[in-house]
């Protein structure tokens, strides 16, 4: 069922922040749209919106995904801001991705939000 944002209850922020090609825009992409095997990698970010039902409640949920190469860095710490929520992805085939969450979390804990949910999540089987 489709809702309008003056229906909603509550408007939540969740960044997907980690390593370059650990999967965030996959994970995105299969929870808004299914499944699409031609996704490219994230420059900047991307937005994506979705509605859920609780009880009798609805809430608008924003998924901002991030750019997990060092170049955008810069420009995605101003997206942690007023984030409710961040769930670091990493690739459990590549320990390093793993290592780095020290370093996202770090900075997603100087440039957001000081009460921001953490979601540790290892992704690609």
């Amino acid at each position: 069922m489709e809702y309008s944002e003056s229906e909603c209850h509550y408007r939540i922020k969740i960044i997907l922040i980690g390593d370059v090609a650990v999967g965030k825009t996959s994970l995105l992409y299969r929870l808004t749209y299914g499944y699409d095997e031609t996704i490219r990698p994230t420059t900047g970010y991307e937005y994506f919106n979705k509605f859920y039902l609780f009880g009798d409640e609805i809430a608008q949920v924003h998924f901002w995904d991030t750019a997990g190469q060092d170049k955008f860095k810069s420009i995605v710490t101003n997206y942690y801001r007023k984030a409710s929520g961040a769930v670091m992805v990493f690739d459990i085939t590549n320990r390093a991705s793993f290592e780095s969450l020290k370093d996202w979390y770090k900075e997603l804990k100087k440039f957001g939000e000081e009460a921001v949910e953490v979601i540790i999540l290892g992704n690609k089987c």
